[in-house]
């Protein structure tokens, strides 16, 4: 399996379609891809899994991860989809693995999302062979047959979180190893073979036709492997009652995490107290400037008005006034003089009368008492007029984030009210008595063995006992030679199967050991690994073997030994795949990280590695120039910060540094 490339469309912080090559050019098998903390360095190596395997967990834990895989921005740009693709070449045909997820936003906004469906497509050579309504048995068909989900954590893992792992000593692990080698494939062979054997000689036995102890024969015979069958069956159905257990026991300590993340919850609870705090106390400062704008406003205009009416107002003013000029014009004939001496005239008259007029109007003194007011007021009335409405809008959207964080609050103190301290010791209870159950069932499955084996041994002695008794008719023999040719190429597969295990298991040790001898800051302590046969790791030294927990190396040291584990099986699996690292170098001292750059382009034929700047400096990624075909840097859009991309770093500007 190479990857050419991996296509991102709403897939976590990638809006929209993002797509990276990562094809590698010969002797440059590198990839590096830096990313500083929550760009997407890590939603990369999550993307990739998902699109290969989904995602894995609990119905809940599943649909949760959905929901937090699509982009929250697309999420407000209503029905859409999300998905990841890989194209990839493996033994000389093209695919394409996508997988989709469809979403619409949910009703009332807020950026809720509802996932809708969730299904791979898988092409080859540009044909579809497997769309949304195939099933996933079909799908898992075609890729165990190219990488194995078990096999796939020596070749896409986080090196800070994972490699610990690897070096415990567990079924799963085991399993998983192999699925790499290919071990797995022969003893389903060897099974194959015996399933055969005993078909023929089902067919055997029931085309025998001659004496009555052949019959006696055939029948103890077969009641002999009735029972065997019966404890298979009982077998099956204890591996089958097994797995469900492992199962739940995962399930449980997958609870266990959730409720130890509730101190989590209450550091968020307290987050949101305080820009509840924050935000009521910028509500506040924002009343009493709004209070006191309202205070200097009503007084000043009440005052001004009160000064022009008592102005104006005075008693007997304008009555006097009107007397005397009614007077005036009501002689007859008009022709007085005025008190200058000048004659008055019409016109005059006309002047007297529009200015009595005014004067006795009882609107006017209220008119120019406000004219008064008017000029009176403060000269910046519209600034004060645009501060008020500021505040009052300020003041609402900060009573909508109060609203908003109460109901965040809420939210919070409802899961924290669900895990109880009682949960959490009734989960531990159920857990160990899993774990008890767990180990009955494996007794309980070594006893069925047992009895099974002596079932089988019992079955031998019948058949060789019928064998000598001869008389076969034609048919009878052909069977039974079926038989024997099954039987005689089982017990050669078996053999064969013992040879090519032991001899992987030689060729992984003394690999191993060689990568571990030249990555290890104490190689006068260690003197390598070896594998037991279950492939348990153990560690070599002068005092002994020790497995690593006895040995209790230190975090690095751990991390090293399951890199050269790792290495070990690479360089013997019989599943060429990429090795894709995240967080590749988070523990390691100076001089492990050293060697560790320096062993990196020997690890596969395509290593992509995604790295944190305070993991590889620019020294390290110019001594790894010149086995790398690309560098690449995740970083946020410039006119999007909430959403990243890759950029590439020019090569050969590196490679002519280091050269």
């Amino acid at each position: 399996m190479h990857i050419y490339e991996v296509t991102f469309k709403n897939f976590k912080p990638f809006r929209g379609k993002e797509t990276v090559e990562l094809d590698t050019e010969e002797n440059q098998p590198l990839v590096l891809i830096g990313a500083k903390n929550d760009r997407g360095k890590s939603a990369f190596f999550d993307g990739v899994r998902f699109c290969l395997y989904g995602f894995q967990g609990n119905n809940p834990m599943i649909a949760q991860k959905r929901r937090n895989a699509v982009n929250r921005k697309a999420v407000r740009e209503k029905a859409g989809e999300t998905f990841v693709e890989v194209v990839f070449e493996h033994d000389g045909d093209a695919y394409s693995i996508i997988r989709y997820i469809t979403f619409t936003t949910g009703i009332g906004g807020k950026g809720e999302v509802d996932i809708g469906s969730c299904y791979p497509v898988i092409e080859k050579n540009g044909e579809k062979i497997v769309d949304r309504n195939s099933s996933s048995e079909e799908y898992n068909q075609i890729v165990n047959t190219i990488l194995p989900e078990n096999a796939s954590k020596f070749f896409l893992f986080d090196a800070e979180d994972d490699l610990e792992k690897y070096t415990r000593n567990n079924v799963e692990v085991r399993e998983a190893i192999e699925t790499v080698l290919g071990i797995q494939e022969l003893r389903n062979a060897v099974g194959d073979l015996e399933k055969r054997a005993d078909q023929f000689q089902d067919d055997f036995l029931s085309a025998q036709t001659d004496a009555e102890n052949r019959r006696r024969l055939k029948s103890d015979l077969e009641d002999i492997r009735q029972e065997r069958e019966a404890l298979e069956s009982q077998k099956e159905s204890k591996e089958e009652e097994l797995k469900k257990k492992r199962d739940k026991l995962k399930d449980i300590k997958n609870e266990i995490e959730d409720i130890e993340e509730v101190a989590e919850k209450q550091r968020q609870l307290q987050d949101l107290e305080r820009q509840i705090e924050d935000a009521d106390s910028t509500k506040i400062r924002a009343e009493k400037q709004i209070n006191s704008i309202l205070k200097d406003a009503g007084p000043l205009l009440a005052g001004l008005g009160a000064k022009g009416i008592q102005q104006y107002s005075k008693p007997g003013v304008g009555h006097r006034l009107e007397s005397v000029v009614n007077e005036l014009l009501e002689s007859d004939p008009f022709d007085g003089e005025c008190i200058c001496g000048e004659p008055l005239t019409e016109d005059h008259k006309e002047k007297l009368e529009s200015r009595i007029q005014r004067d006795t109007d009882p609107a006017e003194p209220f008119r120019i008492a406000l004219d008064d007011a008017k000029q009176e007021l403060p000269s910046d009335i519209d600034g004060k007029k645009t501060n008020f409405i500021n505040l009052r809008e300020e003041r609402r959207q900060k009573d909508q984030t109060i609203n908003d964080l109460k109901q965040r609050k809420e939210e919070l103190n409802s899961e924290i009210d669900a895990i109880t301290a009682e949960d959490h010791e009734d989960l531990k209870q159920r857990r160990d008595e899993t774990e008890q159950k767990i180990q009955n069932l494996n007794n309980e499955i070594e006893r069925l063995d047992r009895q099974i084996g002596k079932k089988e041994n019992k079955e031998n002695q019948k058949e060789k006992r019928i064998q000598s008794l001869g008389g076969a008719t034609e048919n009878e023999q052909r069977l039974e030679n079926l038989k024997e040719l099954s039987g005689r190429c089982a017990e050669a597969m078996e053999d064969i199967k013992e040879d090519f295990v032991e001899q992987r298991k030689d060729e992984v040790e003394r690999e191993a050991s060689g990568v571990f001898q030249r990555l290890t800051n104490k190689p006068e302590v260690y003197e390598g690994i070896v594998l037991d046969e279950e492939y348990n790791l153990r560690i070599k030294t002068e005092s002994g073997l020790r497995d690593v927990e006895t040995q209790s190396p230190s975090a690095g040291q751990t991390q090293i030994i399951a890199y050269s584990f790792i290495a070990g099986l690479n360089n013997y699996t019989a599943r060429e795949a990429p090795v894709i690292i995240d967080t590749p170098l988070g523990r390691l001292d100076p001089i492990h990280k050293d060697r560790l750059i320096s062993y990196y382009p020997q690890l596969s034929n395509q290593v992509v590695i995604l790295y944190q700047p305070s993991e590889l400096s620019k020294g390290d990624t110019e001594v790894m120039g010149r086995h790398t075909s690309k560098h690449l840097m995740i970083k946020t859009r410039e006119d999007d910060p909430a959403t990243s991309t890759f950029s590439e770093i020019d090569q050969s500007l590196l490679r002519k540094n280091n050269n």
